[in-house]
């Protein structure tokens, strides 16, 4: 599976855009499953025509950013396990010691932080996706940088994605973004479905020997309503990380036009 994607996409090179969502999901609201008929609601994010969909997949960037980022990737590298106890932690919003080093300090985090909560995605290029409904099933049909959706099927009897025909993302759970400060400059509501190896890859800890001896794999779909405009917002990530060496990194963010 992973050639044919190697092959279908090219990797995103935007170092920006690789970290956004990882601080951007840290304000993300998650609620609890409850029964309800997802197809529908599927459905209406994604009806049965032709849309044209924004490729959002660059940032504007200052040159203070990207001291910035450079240095807190050299921090976070050199002290993995303070950092994401850290992180942890104020995502259970719970009193957290910043982790001691000379690259980056607290207040520079804070400056970074506060740029990635108020950035705004911006897009390459617009690409039209078909969307296809087949025996209770979704399916995708398009070319250039987003020909990886042709690999992806919802199934709605069991709600869940199929990537490649090959990996099952099961539903996770519903999520509510109540303000504007995030990457996509407004609030949203949606799903994610995922698949995890290890399942609780998010809440690990680890030390840069560790990362050496580490393979992961993280495969998921974010789904949702942009609550100002209505539009829908899809984020496609798919992660593969063997013996401390990425095997595959992609992100690609959209949103109709």
């Amino acid at each position: 599976m992973h050639d044919v994607i190697k092959q279908k996409y090219r990797i995103m090179k935007t170092q920006f855009l690789k970290i956004s969502f990882g601080i951007f999901f840290l304000t993300v609201t998650f609620f609890p499953v409850f029964s309800q008929n997802y197809d529908i609601e599927i459905k209406r994010l994604l009806p049965e025509e032709k849309i044209e969909f924004e490729i959002l997949d660059s940032v504007e960037v200052t040159i203070r950013q990207t001291e910035l980022m450079a240095k807190f990737q050299k921090a976070f590298a050199e002290n993995m396990a303070a950092f994401n106890t850290y992180f942890e932690k104020k995502r259970n919003n719970q009193k957290a010691k910043y982790p001691k080093n000379k690259i980056l300090s607290e207040k520079e985090l804070i400056e970074l932080e506060s740029f990635a909560n108020n950035m705004k995605l911006l897009s390459s290029q617009t690409e039209i996706v078909e969307i296809i409904y087949s025996n209770n099933n979704i399916s995708f049909k398009s070319n250039g940088k987003l020909a990886i959706l042709n690999m992806i099927t919802y199934h709605a009897e069991t709600n869940t994605f199929v990537l490649d025909n090959y990996q099952t993302l099961n539903f996770k759970n519903t999520v509510n973004v109540e303000t504007n400060t995030n990457a996509l400059q407004e609030a949203w509501k949606g799903y994610i479905w995922e698949f995890a190896e290890p399942e609780d890859i998010e809440d690990l800890s680890y030390s840069m020997e560790d990362l050496y001896k580490m393979s992961m794999k993280q495969y998921r779909i974010t789904l949702g309503k942009l609550t100002n405009s209505g539009k829908t917002f899809m984020d496609i990530t798919i992660k593969s990380f063997q013996d401390g060496v990425w095997i595959l990194n992609i992100e690609i963010p959209i949103r109709m036009k």
